[in-house]
């Protein structure tokens, strides 16, 4: 499969950090740390919110789907994670890549790069 154009970005945030993934300012894909409730947020941009969304994540140790809220004001969707879900590991060290689908968007193929690991390692303390 052919990786989707864009790259891998990290930064800390009051109350937690983010990694993004997509061209330069315009994300495509977004995991977020909130420290206080120690829980990942893994959101879809750009994805027309469905009744019942999912984010199908498939990595090369496996694939699960998690269930998706639409974010109130955005054409996005997200998943919440807790920051000790097993399946974390399995995205951050994914050999080669990471896909995720989300009904009526195009599927994301990403390079499995360090800045979603160091997210997950952040959020975990």
């Amino acid at each position: 499969m052919p990786l989707t154009s864009g790259g891998w970005s990290y930064s800390a945030e009051p109350g937690g950090s983010a990694a993004r993934f997509g061209p330069a300012g315009a994300p495509l894909f977004i995991a977020r740390c909130e420290l206080t409730t120690r829980m990942v947020t893994l959101s879809r941009e750009n994805a027309a919110p469905a009744e019942a969304p999912l984010i199908d994540v498939t990595t090369s140790a496996g694939r699960q789907s998690f269930r998706a809220q639409p974010l109130s004001g955005r054409q996005s969707v997200a998943a919440t994670v807790a920051a000790r879900d097993t399946f974390l590991d399995k995205m951050a060290f994914s050999r080669g890549r990471i896909v995720v689908a989300v009904s009526g968007t195009e599927r994301l193929v990403m390079p499995s790069w360090p800045e979603l690991g160091r997210v997950v390692e952040d959020c975990r303390g």
